[in-house]
């Protein structure tokens, strides 16, 4: 599952994913992707430590660091036949039902669409287009 959207920082539930965070600056916007991760291996997997978007312009975003109880957990390990979130937790009991991976996009990247996402593994990156 990959959802993503502009986070409001006015908008109750978005001001639980930007726990933490300092006002985005002028011209740029918080952005978040939503995530479910399934180990359906039997074997402990690590989750990826960095995940990045590219815009049309091949400018790149590094996800950011975040406080919030809804964040992925980068380069946390995800025990066989399990899922992040974990069941139960905020972040698989809140509205989205996934683990929040932020970004600090400049305005401009909504107009240099498609922006893709990029998730690091050991069998080269996985990529997904994402929905604005």
């Amino acid at each position: 599952m990959i959802f993503s959207r502009y986070l409001n920082p006015n908008d109750n539930e978005d001001s639980a994913y930007l726990l933490g965070q300092d006002e985005a600056p002028p011209g740029s916007a918080y952005f978040g992707v939503f995530v479910e991760v399934q180990n359906e291996s039997e074997e402990q997997q690590q989750l990826a430590s960095s995940f990045t978007i590219t815009d049309a312009d091949r400018e790149t975003f590094q996800a950011i660091a975040s406080e919030s109880p809804y964040a992925l957990p980068f380069g946390g390990a995800v025990e066989s036949q399990e899922q992040i979130p974990i069941l139960d937790s905020t972040a698989q009991q809140g509205p989205i039902e996934g683990s929040l991976v932020l970004f600090e996009l400049p305005a401009s990247a909504s107009e240099n669409r498609p922006l893709v996402l990029s998730i690091p593994g050991p069998e080269g990156p996985a990529t997904v287009t994402l929905d604005l």
